[in-house]
């Protein structure tokens, strides 16, 4: 009998995180542009002000989009937007005898490191969020 009782709450222990009583999450997406372009490829990191999960994914060709699955909770959320290109440069790690492209940030520290974009994302809202990102002071 306790075998049974055991079994069946390990069947029933995956549907908690399907339920309504779990983390509330929220679809969230929009566009990405560097000086008036689409940004090709970079990341967009949610960091949440209150509760909630942080979340995170890829910008493909300037557009982002977070699934209901991994996106936020609803709240407000400060934003870091990072994208690198190639220095040139080669770098040496002698203790693993590896070497690697040195990689820079193409997106200024008030998008990422000191941010200031912030986002409230809302439950059951549209949550289209869009960034234009200047990399000079005009």
């Amino acid at each position: 009998m306790k075998a049974l009782f055991f079994f069946s709450i390990s069947l029933l222990i995956p549907l908690l995180g399907c339920s309504e009583t779990g983390v509330p999450r929220e679809a969230v997406s929009g566009h990405v542009t560097l000086d008036g372009q689409p940004l090709p490829e970079g990341t967009i990191q949610l960091q949440p002000l209150g509760e909630g999960p942080s979340a995170g994914g890829k910008i493909q060709e300037g557009r982002y989009e977070l699934s209901r699955n991994v996106g936020p909770s609803p709240g407000k959320y400060r934003i870091d937007i990072n994208a690198w290109k190639e220095s040139g440069r080669i770098i040496r790690d002698e203790a693993m005898g590896t070497t690697e492209e040195n990689l820079i940030s193409i997106i200024p520290p008030k998008y990422n490191l000191n941010s200031t974009l912030e986002i409230n994302v809302e439950k059951g809202g549209n949550n289209q969020f869009d960034f234009d990102l200047v990399t000079t002071s005009k």
